[in-house]
């Protein structure tokens, strides 16, 4: 095609100086590489497929703050008050639950429970298999 003709290996368009500076525009070449792979961006996609954008908010304005997650909204005490969809539900599974300290408010359903969590525990939460998703809690 006729884009491909007009950049050279590097990705730069001939003729043209290499664009450097914070307002720059990445060449073809760098406009094509991924984002890091690795622990933390596994644990970050992980973290964004199983909680809400409201309590991940929550998680990372804890995890910001030096004051225990005061500033924070929807943090209470250090704890959140959650909604948890479970992939199943099962003595083993409250279980797991019980063991992060999960303190259940109401069962709500077959597969969901509500209740309060400390805030740095949503991480582990996460990593439950039996965990499907988790949201604020409604009112």
């Amino acid at each position: 095609m006729w884009f491909e003709r007009a950049v050279t290996k590097s990705g730069a368009v001939p003729g043209l100086p290499p664009a450097t500076g914070p307002g720059a525009v990445p060449t073809v070449r760098e406009a094509g590489k991924s984002a890091p792979s690795g622990p933390l961006s596994e644990q970050r996609r992980i973290l964004e497929s199983k909680l809400q954008p409201a309590v991940l908010a929550t998680l990372d304005c804890f995890r910001k703050s030096g004051n225990a997650g005061a500033s924070c909204a929807n943090v209470r005490s250090g704890r959140v008050a959650i909604e948890v969809w479970l992939r199943r539900d099962s003595p083993a599974v409250r279980a797991q639950l019980q063991a992060l300290g999960f303190a259940l408010t109401r069962g709500g359903g077959a597969r969901m429970v509500a209740g309060t969590l400390r805030v740095e525990k949503l991480e582990q939460l996460a990593q439950l298999s039996a965990v499907e998703f988790v949201a604020l809690e409604r009112g």
